[in-house]
């Protein structure tokens, strides 16, 4: 069994990302699904396609992740739609990877990147830990990881209230005292 999903990451107090809204998410037991949903910068080709597909979107999604979460845009940006699909289907050999990517990078993603759900990193014969042995990840403390152990660069300051988060404050019902005192003998000259 296997869960798609296009959902949203948030950090939690200790700076882990969580994955949150699950509005889209699709339990499949076995086989494929042919449901067309999710942010168009992260559409795998077989989406695209209508050919169905499995968990190898969720690797396709990592590779998305992983491009634009280190240099600022997705791999297959574009202004239009249209424009956005096409470069998705012609794969990764329109991607210009930068220059600051590390070889290790460059390789985990051109593999997560594979148009062809059944070569894609994950999605072979080891699994998930294909992605997990790459050499990008090369001494990673997965078990510290795993267990929130390792100490996040960014740790956000998370309110007692969660639910006044993004609200703006209610008005106050009553105008704040005040010693100011209107000169209203002037007031016939103002009209």
């Amino acid at each position: 069994m296997c869960l798609l999903f296009l959902a949203d990451i948030v950090l939690n107090k200790k700076g882990y990302g969580v994955v949150v809204d699950f509005g889209l998410a699709k339990e499949v037991d076995e086989g494929q699904t042919y449901t067309f949903c999710g942010t168009p910068d992260y559409l795998a080709p077989e989406i695209i396609r209508g050919t169905g597909h499995d968990w190898a979107v969720d690797c396709w999604g990592f590779g998305v992740f992983l491009f634009e979460m280190t240099n600022g845009t997705a791999p297959f940006y574009a202004t239009n739609q249209a424009r956005r699909q096409w470069k998705i289907l012609k794969g990764f050999e329109l991607v210009k990877l930068p220059p600051h990517f590390s070889s290790g990078l460059s390789d985990l993603i051109s593999k997560l990147l594979i148009a062809d759900p059944s070569k894609r990193l994950g999605r072979t014969q080891v699994g998930m830990q294909g992605i997990i042995n790459h050499r990008w990840f090369a001494g990673f403390d997965w078990a510290s990881f795993d267990g929130q152990g390792i100490d996040a660069p960014i740790k956000p300051k998370i309110p007692g209230d969660i639910t006044t988060i993004g609200k703006k404050p209610k008005p106050q019902d009553e105008a704040p005292e005040t010693d100011w005192e209107p000169d209203l003998k002037n007031l016939k000259e103002w009209l």
